[in-house]
């Protein structure tokens, strides 16, 4: 959360000026640690905004549309719009409609270890089948995949 956010300085309408409490934020614990911050506030997000960026941190750098549309079918959510949700606000990016993409791989690290070693673990064996199954039924080779 930003300083403005929790109340730690304000717009004071009458007359027009910022205020803060100096003694308050003197007191704030502030990491230091980018990722840290980073896990912090990510966990602030709506569930789904963390879900999709999640996903996006165990697909890679980055998540195609085909992908998408493939884990979407599978997760029973639509992707493309969580990612789309997550995109304006600066963690990820769209080119041109068909890849999402992070914007900084400190971002891409800071989702990725927002989970516990189980929950990525079983998020990779998850998304991976899910691509592996379409991409057998659909015919498609490995590349798909790799």
């Amino acid at each position: 959360y930003s300083l403005e956010q929790q109340n730690f300085i304000r717009v004071q309408m009458e007359p027009p000026r910022w205020t803060w409490d100096l003694e308050r934020i003197a007191d704030l614990e502030i990491s230091e640690d980018v990722l840290a911050l980073l896990v912090k506030e990510m966990k602030s997000l709506p569930s789904d905004h963390q879900l999709g960026l999640q996903l996006a941190a165990c697909i890679g750098t980055g998540i195609t549309k085909h992908e998408l549309d493939i884990l979407s079918r599978y997760l029973g959510k639509n992707l493309y719009v969580i990612l789309s949700q997550v995109s304006t606000k600066g963690y990820m990016k769209n080119d041109n409609g068909s890849i999402f993409s992070f914007v900084h791989d400190k971002i891409e690290q800071a989702c990725y270890e927002s989970m516990s070693i189980e929950e990525r673990r079983g998020n990779h064996m998850r998304y991976g089948l899910a691509l592996c199954e379409n991409s057998m039924e659909n015919g498609g080779g490995d590349y798909e995949l790799f």
